[in-house]
């Protein structure tokens, strides 16, 4: 039986490895081709059109929340022009809202893990049979419609008895994964399965347990894929490949033994990077090049409204481990999380000029309140969630602002912007531009929103003065005027009216570190323009 995998568009550029696993992992009666519309740049119609060319029985796709739009859409396609189709949706979004998928095209929804589920629905699929009974999955009864949801399905415990990823089914050239320190293509990899921390942002389907691989079978999976596609950088996906420090230092060591000769990154927390900085130096020999960490904030409040479990001195703790062992450090960063405020943002990027060396304007991801998440379920209540539709969900856009900071009430450090102020945050706004959807130009600039600070005025205030006198749009505004308010926050032209709200501008020292950092960072992007095209 033929089975149509698709991977919706994605403003991403990495591989489906889930996708990957499940075409790996079938009977050897179905055949699976796996779709990358994203990778293809395809739109709904045109990958309708494929699904509909290849003629499957199945058609399966798998999604996050921003995507779920796009393949609702898909799926009506494909039941107006083949009824007799049967749509399986699985990926985080449906395992969190199945009924959504259900009253959206899908015949049926696996949840959570996908690779053994998939197939006892094929096997079903096959025998003209209904899916009662099949552990996770989610379906509409035949005749009456109601919605069955089966007995939760236990995590895979033996991951070894999995077929390791098929990248044979996709065409490695369309994808730009990598390492992020060293240029060069890369293939995504799993030695383990889940996280045992629980963060209020992650609306993670593992149950804070976390499954390992055999080294033998991880080690097996490596040099399959050296031989096949002549690739020695690896990007591990484990959600924190350092928790378990055995673990990693037997793998670094059979890396160094058999002589793979491979770069590779992964994701660890601080506190694990602290708790033996040692293993480091063996990581680096065995050919780890960068570490991202999830620092996310420079804020204990906000640190301890996400539920991090950690502190600013462990991130400060962990980068300076990193920088002597010579593994670069990856920060990773959140903006608008639950319990930012103006002097936060201002000491948060002393405290990352301080730690990484660079001076800037940090950006990190939009905090966004995913389904399934605490912060889903705190989100309406601690602030103001732009987010419309699904297609808002995703951290490149601001689709969410704590009260914590729309309540702040921000002062001027100047009179008026001088010339090199307005230059800086004009730089800094189009940094964010580059880590974010463009907005249309509605005139929000930090020349148009500073006289608009009187030491009064909220910034929720400010915002909706700029929307009264110039009619723009609330939500646009909005978004905008808080870049605005983030970026004059970093650079000390803005303090708080709180008691400890108190900032500093930027001085002559800052202004150098500034221009030494841009050169470097247009140096980089032309390294990495040019290894691309080699």
């Amino acid at each position: 039986m033929h089975l149509v995998l698709v991977s919706p568009t994605s403003y991403a550029e990495s591989f489906p490895i889930g996708l990957a696993y499940l075409a790996a992992n079938l009977r050897p009666a179905d055949t699976a081709e796996v779709l990358d519309a994203g990778a293809l740049g395809l739109d709904v119609r045109q990958t309708a059109e494929r699904v509909l060319a290849a003629k499957p029985r199945v058609v399966g796709m798998s999604y996050m929340t921003y995507q779920a739009e796009w393949c609702y859409e898909l799926s009506k396609r494909l039941k107006e022009a083949a009824g007799n189709l049967v749509i399986v949706h699985g990926g985080i979004h449906a395992s969190v809202l199945p009924d959504d998928a259900l009253a959206h095209g899908a015949d049926c929804v696996v949840i959570g893990e996908g690779e053994e589920t998939l197939v006892e629905a094929l096997d079903r699929v096959r025998a003209g049979q209904g899916f009662g009974g099949i552990a996770g999955l989610c379906f509409k009864q035949p005749g009456t419609q109601d919605v069955v949801t089966t007995m939760p399905r236990p995590l895979i415990k033996d991951l070894d008895k999995l077929a390791p990823p098929r990248w044979d089914a996709f065409d490695l050239k369309l994808y730009h994964e990598t390492i992020h320190v060293v240029p060069g293509a890369a293939l995504p990899i799993m030695a383990s399965r889940g996280c045992a921390f629980n963060c209020s942002f992650c609306s993670s389907l593992w149950k804070q347990k976390v499954r390992y691989r055999t080294l033998d079978n991880v080690m097996a999976e490596l040099k399959g894929d050296i031989t096949r596609h002549g690739i020695r950088k690896y990007h591990f996906y484990d959600d924190n490949l350092l928790i378990n420090l055995k673990f990693t230092e037997a793998l670094c060591r059979r890396i160094l033994d058999e002589g793979l000769n491979i770069e590779w990154c992964c994701e660890a927390r601080v506190g694990d990077i602290n708790r033996n900085p040692a293993v480091l130096d063996l990581l680096a020999e065995a050919g780890c090049k960068g570490i991202e960490i999830g620092v996310e904030s420079l804020d204990e409040t906000v640190l301890e409204k996400t539920n991090k479990r950690q502190t600013t001195d462990d991130s400060f703790q962990a980068f300076e481990h990193l920088r002597r062992s010579g593994v670069q450090p990856i920060v990773l960063l959140m903006t608008c999380n639950i319990g930012e405020t103006i002097a936060g943002h201002h000491r948060q990027n002393r405290g990352l000029t301080r730690m990484t060396g660079r001076h800037s304007v940090f950006w990190g991801q939009y905090a966004t309140p995913f389904p399934g998440s605490k912060f889903h379920d705190d989100a309406k209540q601690d602030g103001l969630v732009l987010a419309e539709r699904w297609s808002d969900y995703v951290t490149r856009q601001m689709n969410f602002v704590p009260n914590s900071l729309l309540n702040d009430v921000p002062v001027r450090n100047r009179r008026w912007l001088n010339p090199l102020d307005r230059l800086f945050c004009r730089v800094a706004l189009s940094r964010a531009a580059r880590v974010t959807h463009l907005p249309p130009d509605i005139g929000v600039s930090a020349p148009t929103v500073y006289p608009l600070i009187d030491g009064t005025r909220t910034v929720r205030a400010i915002a909706d003065e700029f929307v009264r006198v110039r009619g723009t749009p609330p939500k646009t505004t909005l978004q905008e005027v808080v870049k605005v308010i983030i970026a004059l926050a970093q650079l000390g032209l803005i303090g708080s009216a709180a008691p400890d709200g108190q900032t500093k501008p930027y001085g002559l020292a800052w202004l150098l570190g500034l221009a030494f950092t841009q050169l470097r960072r247009y140096i980089a992007c032309i390294q990495t323009a040019v290894s691309r095209k080699t």
